[in-house]
């Protein structure tokens, strides 16, 4: 057998054809059997361990060929990855950066709602004191007015007095002949002037001393009688209430104006209501809405 004889390259070159040729000639002219039959039992065991060695290298190449695409695979989801790592942590700046402008927004509008909030509360304790201030000049006009009525009545009575004065004046005297110096004087005759019938005053509670007129009454413009309840509101089903002095919880007497139309703990009207600026300087929750009442 040649010594330089390589089974694995000869049976890779595909000598396989051969080598039984081969055999075949050792066996016709070869005495010694048992050596060729040895030779091919190499044969045959030399030819299996290249499958198997053939069998292996291709599963290598199988795996290498995996492992070499799941590479590739992987490589390319990091590449993705990456990129999305990248665009979360721009959208991430980008968003803090919009949530600092959105907090110094709203630190702003709320700074500037409180301000409106306090200039809505100046203005409705403006708009208290002005309604309280035409509360109490319509109460002074209302008295003015009676008052006014009052000294009309007066003075026409008054001219009816002078008038029946001067009409006893007018008849003249008798002469000595018993002729009248003016006979027509005599006989005119001044008609009387009708006299208005004044509504007697009577007050419910007995120690009232001014005229208090009750919120419905001052509110539609009628003449309250003073009563606790009026009339008006017995009728209307109302609730009769009187306005306060801002001196009614000091006490009786306390209020030094002889012609306050507001109601004094010495009146005796136990409905009486405090005036909205004296609640708000007092501490008091506001009545509701602001209203004439």
């Amino acid at each position: 057998m040649d010594p330089n004889f390589d089974p694995d390259s000869y049976v890779h070159k595909g000598g396989q054809k051969r080598l039984d040729n081969q055999l075949r000639e050792l066996e016709a002219n070869s005495p010694d059997t048992g050596y060729i039959s040895i030779i091919r039992t190499l044969h045959i065991q030399l030819l299996d361990l290249s499958g198997k060695r053939m069998e292996a290298e291709h599963k290598y190449s199988l795996a290498a060929h995996a492992h070499s695409f799941r590479e590739r695979s992987l490589n390319q989801q990091v590449n993705k990855l990456q990129g999305y790592c990248s665009t979360f942590a721009a959208d991430r700046n980008s968003l803090l950066e919009e949530n600092l402008n959105l907090k110094g927004e709203l630190a702003k509008t709320n700074h500037k709602r409180k301000t409106q909030d306090d200039s809505l509360k100046a203005l409705y304790g403006v708009a208290a004191d002005l309604l309280q201030e035409v509360d109490e000049l319509k109460s002074t006009i209302a008295l003015t007015k009676s008052a006014a009525q009052d000294s009309t009545i007066n003075a026409r009575e008054a001219t009816s007095r002078k008038r029946k004065e001067s009409d006893k004046t007018l008849i003249s005297p008798v002469d000595t002949d018993l002729n009248p110096l003016h006979p027509l004087a005599a006989t005119t005759v001044f008609p009387e002037p009708a006299k208005k019938k004044l509504k007697e005053f009577h007050p419910s509670p007995t120690n009232v001393q001014n005229v208090v007129l009750c919120t419905q009454c001052y509110a539609h413009g009628l003449k309250c009688d003073h009563g606790s309840p009026c009339q008006y509101c017995i009728k209307s089903k109302k609730a009769c209430k009187r306005k306060k002095c801002s001196t009614y919880e000091a006490g009786e007497n306390q209020c030094t104006n002889r012609h306050c139309f507001l109601a004094h703990p010495e009146d005796g009207y136990k409905n009486a209501t405090q005036m909205p600026k004296a609640r708000r300087e007092r501490g008091l929750p506001p009545l509701g809405r602001i209203s004439r009442w």
